[in-house]
């Protein structure tokens, strides 16, 4: 229920017949007032952004953009965080003048000090759980051990506002794990289920569609989530489309 793709400039929005949501991807500058030299405005010739992990989508695209500024010499410093939170609270005090935050994501920053220049890519919500664990709503979730992602980052304050909506408020058996991390633990049996804001192309995804013993949790009231959340959509992954031999997903 975010946007998100590989970590290239795709601007192709994914699709997801397992009713999976998708915020976009949002790049937030924070507001300053420019110097004026010779009456001319002077553009800043060095800049912070702040990405996420450096495994991750936000830190890959931010060095796209590094690469691209550096050729009219500006430099874009990327800093690495834990993702949207933390993105947004290096805005509000000032450390960096842009970030990468996913949609939905408020930080408890005040907006008018921020301005959003535009929507990246769109980002899939995905959860995974263990095939013997039976759930058909996230209020079924109530009492597992899940995976919400790291404190700071976009992926657990999503999760959880959505699992708070559900009934489900924040415990102790909730791990702060995410990436690799939480697909190395859903498969170990150490949580019982895994949120991810993650692209369809990475490797984590696919380990967990191809692996028997772990399913993609289908969303059945789709459209309740998409007219309380503005910030979400729903996005489609047909049948077969990650692997047609193997006729990854086997549902659409």
């Amino acid at each position: 229920m975010p946007e998100n793709r590989d970590m290239s400039l795709d601007r192709n929005p994914l699709k997801h017949q397992l009713s999976i949501y998708g915020p976009a991807a949002l790049l937030v500058v924070a507001a300053f007032v420019l110097a004026f030299q010779f009456i001319k405005p002077a553009p800043p010739d060095h800049v912070v952004i702040a990405s996420g992990g450096v495994d991750g989508a936000y830190y890959a695209f931010a060095k796209r953009y590094a690469e691209y500024l550096a050729r009219e010499g500006i430099t874009l410093e990327v800093r690495a965080t834990n993702g949207s939170v933390e993105n947004l609270a290096l805005l509000g005090s000032g450390e960096v003048s842009l970030a990468l935050v996913q949609g939905g994501v408020d930080g408890g920053v005040s907006a008018p000090a921020l301005t959003s220049l535009g929507s990246v890519y769109y980002e899939p919500l995905w959860l995974f759980h263990r095939r013997d664990l039976e759930m058909k709503r996230l209020s079924d979730l109530a009492g597992a051990r899940l995976a919400v992602g790291p404190q700071g980052s976009g992926t657990r304050a999503l999760a959880s506002r959505l699992l708070a909506d559900n009934g489900i408020v924040e415990q102790a058996a909730w791990a702060d794990l995410g990436g690799e991390g939480a697909v190395e633990a859903l498969l170990a049996g150490d949580v019982d289920a895994a949120f991810f804001v993650i692209s369809a192309n990475s490797g984590a995804v696919r380990r967990l569609l191809t692996d028997p013993r772990i399913t993609l949790a289908d969303f059945t009231r789709s459209e309740a989530y998409g007219r309380r959340y503005r910030f979400l959509r729903h996005l489609e992954l047909p049948e077969g489309v990650v692997d047609l031999a193997a006729n990854i997903p086997d549902r659409t």
